[in-house]
């Protein structure tokens, strides 16, 4: 029969035993129909697996592996100390450990030495967090306050004294809205009442407030710059645009505005703030404000050959959203450079967990546990949680040169870029950078 490696207690002759728990908090019914059962307080004594003194007055526990236990699976061992005849739930916890059990066999889980990939997922931060403090694994408050704890440590050090490390550097892309208006027989730009309803060949995804450019229309009277009234459905929208009564048709559908954590399947869905932006992966846009924008929207419609040259910032309730001039009549591809946010942590939000695993120890398991034991909710008090500095303290002194940093040495050129803040190799065309512009 498989036994759990023998746990080291320090006493001899006490009456240890464990609990067997799942990934979901289900405790192990050893009685007649052995199985994973919510914990029912009153069943307590018909969750115990006796651990025995092996050998005799040697202070080693060692418990059997069910011979039933679920396989395939880890399982969440909890050592207890037997305070009456009988298991009790207020009997002292002395330890929790994680193993894989295969059906056979016996190997180290999470938390211990293992060949398992580094750091942790939220569901083993739980599990460790609410090992160590004793909380129930089936309290929901309880696992609420852990969540709120991990998030709290996660922005704090990924924010820490306005500090942006190399690590919080990603990118994304985006290709300019481009649509296609129906023909005038499929009624692809009536007018009716200074009404103008856009028929387009495919769904638009555009929403009420959104600013649209109109060009190419057959009755040029439509084509310019407008704000959707209404959208009536996946393929039209309306907007408002005094003129006589026309059926028209042809053109196409540009936008110079676009949510960055929603855009192209949300692939920006943590962006925080962004550094730089690059039209075609070869000319950096310039910033500027929005509401230069949009003043400007009033005549950049008349331009025909739109690639923009620079760009504003809005926050708005879908996170910021990127403004560009003029409105871009290409597909030409948009990447954008950003600083992530570390985003709301929940259950299995294992991605949101962006702090490296090399510091996780100190920041989501020290920070948390000093948060939650001294129920303080500002953060600031982190400077007094001794794991929390220090792992802020090795990323500090071990993080690599950012791209913000002065390099002018390192990746200066001759042609004038300023302050050498990015590698000339990336963002580069044919091996030669391409038009930098003004930043």
């Amino acid at each position: 029969m498989a036994t759990f490696p023998s746990y080291r207690h320090t006493a001899a002759d006490v009456d240890l035993y464990v609990t067997l728990n799942n990934a979901a908090g289900q405790y192990w019914d050893t009685t007649s129909t052995p199985k994973y059962e919510t914990l029912v307080v009153a069943d307590w004594a018909n969750y115990d697996v006796e651990a025995t003194e092996t050998p005799a007055s040697s202070y080693q526990y060692i418990a059997d592996v069910p011979g039933t236990l679920t396989s395939g699976a880890l399982v969440y061992v909890t050592y207890y100390l037997r305070a009456g005849g009988t298991p009790a739930i207020t009997d002292t916890v002395l330890d929790r450990q994680v193993y894989m059990w295969d059906g056979t066999s016996i190997t180290p889980g999470v938390g211990q030495y293992s060949a398992a990939a580094a750091g942790y997922s939220v569901a083993e931060l739980l599990t460790k967090i609410s090992g160590i403090l004793n909380w129930s694994t089936t309290d929901a408050a309880s696992y609420t306050k852990i969540y709120q704890a991990i998030t709290e440590c996660g922005r704090a050090a990924s924010t820490w004294e306005g500090e942006t490390w190399s690590w919080q550097h990603e990118r994304g892309q985006f290709t300019p809205l481009s649509l296609t208006l129906e023909t005038v027989a499929n009624d692809g730009a009536d007018r009716a009442s200074n009404i103008v309803t856009i028929t387009t060949t495919a769904a638009h995804g555009l929403s009420v407030g959104r600013y649209i450019r109109i060009s190419g229309c057959d009755d040029s009277t439509m084509d310019g710059t407008f704000v959707i009234a209404s959208v009536p459905s996946t393929t039209t929208f309306t907007y408002v645009s005094a003129g006589d009564n026309s059926d028209s048709g042809v053109g196409y559908v540009y936008s110079n505005e676009y949510a960055l954590r929603t855009v192209n399947g949300s692939i920006m869905a943590d962006l925080y703030s962004v550094e730089r932006v690059y039209f075609d992966d070869e000319r950096v846009l310039t910033p500027t404000s929005y509401r230069r924008i949009r003043g400007l929207d009033s005549i950049s419609h008349s331009l025909t050959e739109n690639e923009p040259t620079e760009y504003g910032l809005k926050t708005t309730s879908d996170g910021p959203v990127i403004y560009l001039n003029p409105t871009p009549n290409t597909t030409d591809v948009l990447h954008i450079d950003y600083i992530p946010i570390h985003n709301k942590v929940a259950a299995g939000a294992d991605s949101y967990l962006i702090i490296p695993p090399e510091f996780q120890e100190g920041i989501y398991v020290a920070g948390s546990l000093f948060l939650l034991r001294t129920d303080i909710g500002d953060i600031a008090s982190l400077r007094e949680c001794p794991g929390f500095m220090e792992a802020i303290d090795r990323m500090s002194t071990s993080d690599l040169m950012g791209y913000d940093d002065d390099q002018s040495n390192k990746y200066g050129d001759t042609d004038g870029f300023p302050g050498g803040h990015w590698p000339q190799n990336q963002r580069v065309t044919g091996g030669v950078v391409q038009n930098w512009g003004s930043v």
